[in-house]
């Protein structure tokens, strides 16, 4: 999925760096919507619950920052401000 999204922080995909910090990697908010919205979908959710699975609601999508784009640059975060990108919050 990260790789669909073009989700490549360290915190989306490094493996092995977020074991050195002692976590693993983190799903993006971007890629956990969509998730929840598909399973959401009539054709999902009818099976879900014929199976006793119901989807209540999504929590922690708390401090979703959004930045203008200039350009799509795969591999590249958009920047609020000079040398600061969307993952530095979570460091």
């Amino acid at each position: 999925m990260t790789n669909l999204t073009w989700t490549f922080e360290e915190i989306h995909a490094d493996r092995i760096l977020m074991e050195e910090r002692g976590s693993e990697r983190m799903l993006a908010s971007g890629c956990v919507l969509a998730f929840a919205l598909g399973l959401a979908t009539p054709a999902i959710k009818d099976q879900g619950e014929e199976r006793g699975i119901k989807l209540i609601t999504l929590i922690g999508c708390e401090a979703i920052r959004c930045h203008r784009v200039r350009g799509v640059q795969p591999g590249v975060s958009g920047q609020d401000e000079p040398g600061r990108t969307c993952g530095d919050h979570l460091r």
